[in-house]
């Protein structure tokens, strides 16, 4: 209600109580009413009621109002009575108790909303000291805790503390052996220089008789083997790229390759040079008479696993990359002339060809591949490579095993090239001309590099440069890299398709522990390889120096704060060349768990090497995978022609990863453990059921090894398959325990793979080149006793092995019968 309205309204009928004058006609005419008593007693009812009305009513107009005041007047003036005046006075009166009461209500809510505040803010003051009480009682106990683990960590501390004191007791009682010891190394370090002085007097003149001999035309000229072996200068060859593929002495037997990379990159790190990493190393220390004899043992015990390659596998690669070179720049040329230039653009439109790799790194061995990039100009695209360069290149007889896989990760073409395996990649720059100095780690080259497919093929070149500029000695590394590659092959952990690590993570591995200990020599860089990998705490990256941002705008850098999928990365390995990137992102959980477990075995193995309980050999044991797990899934993927079965095994090799993430899955498999390579089978058939029954895993006849055999098959038109067996170890959960007495059995347990197996089946069918009448994969579970003969570990039962393979049931139906009708897996395995 409007009080201030209405009490103003009021207040001006106190002015119409005073009016003088008698209006009766001015109500009888206004009013209508008939009779005197209407007349003295209508008009004061009237207006008693009206004005309540408008008193109650908030809403009332302000001609309303008027019109009102106007009937008060002629009511009082017509009363002209006490009686009406008071009644209108008590009207009034009325009004100011309302006012008052609602006055009084307001006040109290206000009143009654304060009380319960008060009660709120009270229970609020009772919490908070109760919780306050809890907070002073747990830091109570948690200062008893504390108290009782620093009484604890300082026992330790002083055990600590005895022992050291025990240890520096015995080295105090050893010094006079030490010593005697040291006194024997320096007078043999004085016999070697004099050696040395007169090797260096003998170099001198020999080389004064050269120089004679040369400015004498008529006197016979002197080889420089005539020097003296021990300084005889070392002879740098060059790779027609402009490469320093190796630098070689007049040393006839084999043996661990010198650097070809400056004086400067073989210095002795001290606390005053620069350091190389991302942190201060562990150790400056040298490497101390046992180090040396343990890296002489090392190395001889590299040399007897044929590791390094001879003077005329070296010099074969050297010309192959010669004949690569020259055909990659014929091949640029004619594709310019194509492209309408004249002959001398087109020669000047270049185009070279950069090793990587091992080979690049200078650790490859007598069969190892050699990695090449071919480096072409803008004018070719990517499709005149993998088409007219793969013709020319299958046109040649002296190419073998060539095929190529436009689609992969990192595209290549693979091939022998007069029994060199090489590895060729192809990357395309924004420049009219490639000459043959180009500096590839130049990061602006990459500026207006639009496919990512060209970065990554860029990368490797660049990288494998950034890991020789990042590491202090270049002859330590590389022997170290050498006996760790050795390593990872022999226990099955040396490949990157299938989640391990390939060549270039072990090399960033090795390069980051020769960071750590820059004067340390091979031997004791493999020990302390070992103890810092199991240690690491992943997935806390390794990293060789700083992440950089360079001019790329379209390719992602390894970032793990900003890239959901980066922190997935269970054992990031992070390559130094920008754009980096994870060279590990392919690892998986079982695959990290491998590796774990063979970084601590390799660890326990090497502290023995280190205080002479084992040797050398006992690190390089060959790995157990085919006797390590009781069931295995066994992948076969067959064509009738070899060249098509290159790509379809390649293919397949590249997607088993795929499958092994599928059976992660699985809530009854424990681990996944794939092998690392195929094993490579043919089969010379009889006729077309012997084919389908090869094709279909179920083999009736033993492998044919001999090239001659298929040959000889392929003559007489007998038809022959080839195949690829993937291989991967299923490590199944323990079964529940054994029920109690009187308590029923647990169930039978079955492990059904089918969908994962069906998925992938149609995975791989499902390859743009696939071709189901000549082509099949299948899939097929087998147990470690019914292993073929070739890959059985000794000891096994063979005779089993043909009934149980051919009673298998084959996982797919392949090619023979079609493509529509075409049986997909059904694959299960069972454990109690």
């Amino acid at each position: 209600m409007d009080l201030d309205l209405d009490l103003t309204s009021a207040s001006r009928l106190t002015r119409y109580w005073e009016a003088p004058d008698n209006v009766n006609d001015a109500i009888t005419a206004r009013l209508g009413y008939k009779t005197v008593e209407e007349q003295a007693m209508g008009p004061v009812m009237l207006a008693s009621a009206e004005l309540q009305l408008a008193l109650d009513d908030p809403d009332a107009s302000e001609a309303d109002l008027d019109e009102l005041e106007d009937l008060v007047w002629l009511t009082a003036e017509a009363a002209k009575t006490d009686e009406h005046k008071h009644r209108l006075i008590a009207a009034m009166e009325s009004k100011e108790q309302v006012a008052e009461y609602l006055a009084m209500q307001e006040d109290d809510e206000a009143n009654r909303a304060t009380q319960e505040e008060i009660a709120v803010l009270n229970a609020r003051v009772i919490e908070l000291k109760a919780k306050l009480e809890e907070k002073i009682e747990y830091d109570s106990e948690m200062e008893s805790v504390r108290k009782h683990n620093s009484r604890e960590e300082t026992e330790q501390e002083r055990a600590v503390l005895e022992r050291d004191i025990a240890n520096l007791q015995r080295q105090l009682d050893a010094r006079p052996a030490a010593q005697q010891e040291q006194r024997d190394v320096i007078t043999a370090a004085l016999l070697a220089i004099g050696d040395l002085g007169i090797a260096l007097r003998e170099n001198a003149a020999a080389r004064k008789s050269l120089l004679e001999t040369a400015a004498t035309p008529s006197r016979p000229s002197t080889s420089i083997s005539a020097l003296p072996r021990s300084i005889s200068p070392a002879v740098l060859e060059l790779s027609p790229s402009g490469d320093a593929a190796r630098v070689t002495a007049d040393n006839s037997r084999a043996g661990p390759p010198k650097t070809a990379l400056p004086a400067e990159h073989h210095h002795i790190t001290t606390n005053a040079t620069r350091f190389l990493g991302i942190t201060q190393p562990v150790s400056l220390a040298g490497p101390d008479q046992r180090d040396a004899k343990l890296s002489a043992d090392l190395v001889e015990c590299l040399r007897s696993f044929d590791l390094f390659p001879s003077e005329d596998d070296h010099k074969l690669r050297e010309r192959v990359l010669g004949k690569l070179y020259q055909l990659f720049r014929d091949f640029v040329k004619r594709r310019a002339i194509a492209s309408g230039h004249s002959e001398d653009l087109a020669e000047e439109c270049g185009g070279t060809i950069f090793s990587f790799g091992s080979f690049r790194l200078g650790v490859h061995g007598p069969g190892a591949d050699v990695d090449t990039l071919c480096l072409a100009p803008r004018l070719i695209q990517r499709e005149h490579f993998f088409t007219e360069m793969f013709e020319v290149l299958k046109g040649l007889p002296e190419v073998t095993e060539l095929a190529a896989v436009p689609d992969a990760y990192v595209p290549v073409i693979t091939m022998e090239f007069s029994g060199v395996p090489i590895d060729l990649l192809f990357a395309r720059l924004h420049l009219n001309s490639v000459p043959d100095g180009i500096n590839l780690n130049d990061n602006e080259l990459l500026r207006h590099v639009q496919d990512e497919r060209d970065v990554r093929s860029l990368n490797g070149s660049r990288v494998t440069d950034e890991i020789l500029r990042l590491v202090p000695d270049v002859n330590e590394f590389r022997m170290a890299l050498r006996a760790i590659k050795l390593w990872a092959k022999r226990r099955g952990i040396y490949s990157n398709v299938v989640g391990f690590f390939g060549g270039v993570v072990w090399a960033m591995l090795v390069a980051r522990v020769c960071q750590l200990y820059p004067n340390a020599n091979a031997g004791t860089i493999v020990l302390k390889f070992f103890a810092i990998m199991f240690a690491w705490k992943w997935p806390q990256p390794v990293l060789l120096k700083p992440i950089e941002e360079g001019p790329l705008s379209n390719v992602r850098i390894w970032n793990p704060k900003l890239y959901t999928s980066d922190r997935q990365h269970k054992m990031p390995v992070i390559t130094p060349a920008y754009p980096s990137m994870c060279a590990t992102h392919n690892v998986s959980e079982s695959t990290m768990r491998i590796l774990r477990e063979e970084f601590e075995l390799a660890s326990k193995v090497a502290s023995r090497i280190l205080i002479g309980e084992a040797q050398w050999p006992a690190l390089f044991a060959q790995h157990t995978f085919f006797r390590k797990y009781r069931y295995y899934l066994q992948i076969v993927a067959s064509s009738g022609s070899k060249d098509r079965h290159l790509k379809w095994s390649g293919f397949v090799e590249s997607r088993v990863r795929m499958l092994m993430q599928r059976l992660e899955t699985m809530d009854d498999i424990e681990m996944v453990h794939p092998a690392t390579k195929p094993v490579e089978r043919q089969y010379a058939c009889n006729g077309d059921e012997d084919r389908n029954q090869t094709a279909h895993g179920k083999w009736t006849v033993l492998p044919s090894p001999e090239p001659s055999v298929v040959a000889e098959a392929e003559a007489a038109g007998k038809p022959v398959i080839y195949t690829s067996s993937f291989y991967i170890g299923l490590l199944i959960k323990p079964a529940a325990p054994a029920a109690a007495d009187g308590q029923p059995a647990a169930p039978r347990r079955t492990l059904n793979i089918t969908w994962a197996t069906r998925e992938f089946q149609e995975l791989v069918q499902g390859w743009e080149s696939y071709d189901f009448q000549t082509m099949a994969i299948t899939i097929q579970h087998v147990k470690k006793s019914d292993l073929p003969e070739d890959v059985a570990p000794k000891g096994t039962t063979a005779g089993k092995k043909r009934k149980a393979t051919d009673a298998a049931a084959p996982a797919t139906a392949t090619a023979a019968e079609g493509g529509a009708n075409a049986k997909r897996a059904k694959v299960a395995a069972s454990s109690n």
